[in-house]
């Protein structure tokens, strides 16, 4: 039986990027997902987005912006997943990203945390460059 994923997507003025992400969500080949959306009060479009989309996503509108730890903290606490990821709303997966992740905590049990690659996107299209590989985390 696979394990649940928590996605939390913390949104704050998102309208032009959280639909894409989303549909890239919705595509993951591992489908044992619940999708969080945590919105820190946006003032665009973001929260009609939201309520036209129906992909099964939960809503949390915050009243105010509780910042980046705050509104993430708030879908954590709100997630039910053994695994949750932390997902920028400007972020589109590749439909294998969830499961190569799961395979990843599977194989190793002192794997606590995982980074994907990060291409940049060009107009719209991503490209082979690398953005980012992930950050040094210290004490």
């Amino acid at each position: 039986m696979n394990k649940l994923v928590s996605i939390i997507i913390l949104t704050y003025n998102s309208e032009k990027y959280i639909g894409d992400c989303l549909k890239s969500i919705s595509e993951q080949t591992y489908k044992d997902i619940e999708v969080i959306v945590v919105d820190n009060n946006s003032n665009d479009g973001t929260k009609r987005i939201l309520r036209e989309i129906k992909g099964g996503q939960r809503v949390i509108e915050n009243s105010i912006n509780l910042g980046y730890a705050g509104g993430n903290n708030v879908g954590i606490e709100a997630s039910k997943g053994e695994y949750v990821i932390l997902l920028n709303p400007d972020v589109v997966l590749d439909k294998n990203f969830i499961q190569e992740i799961i395979n990843s905590f599977e194989k190793n049990p002192k794997i606590g945390s995982v980074q994907g690659k990060i291409y940049q996107f060009n107009q719209g299209q991503k490209t082979k460059i690398i953005d980012t590989v992930g950050f040094s985390v210290f004490k």
